[in-house]
């Protein structure tokens, strides 16, 4: 699978640039949207406007031509190979889901009989 993500964090390394300063050239835009494009996990999608008033931005502070090879690259993704007895869930998903404790095994342990064992003790 394919997919294309932003390098705007390469960028603005390569010319000697920061993401504030880029904020400052654009303020149009809300200083946390340029932030959030030149992180590490800047979005999983593009919007054309965003785009194009990024490049105008880094054209403003370069003097250069800035275009969308610039700016973004396709990498390729292996895919999870799916089984029909195991889901596959999104990462996302997956960080909220919260797992309830287990109690550790013990070998020999009986938990039928510990049952039995506490309910006499109660009676």
């Amino acid at each position: 699978m394919m997919q294309v993500q932003w390098r705007l964090r390469d960028y603005l390394t390569q010319h000697g640039l920061t993401a504030y300063k880029l904020a400052k050239a654009l303020p149009e835009l809300r200083q946390p949207t340029v932030y959030r494009l030149a992180s590490d996990r800047s979005p999983q999608s593009v919007n054309l406007e965003l785009l194009g008033k990024v490049m105008q931005g880094l054209k403003s502070l370069t003097g250069e031509e800035v275009t969308p090879n610039d700016l973004l690259e396709v990498v390729h993704v292996a895919e999870a190979a799916s089984t029909d007895s195991e889901p596959i869930f999104s990462g996302t998903v997956q960080k909220w889901k919260k797992k309830a404790p287990q109690a550790p095994y013990v070998p020999g342990l009986d938990s039928t009989a510990l049952l039995a064992e506490l309910r006499e003790e109660r009676q």
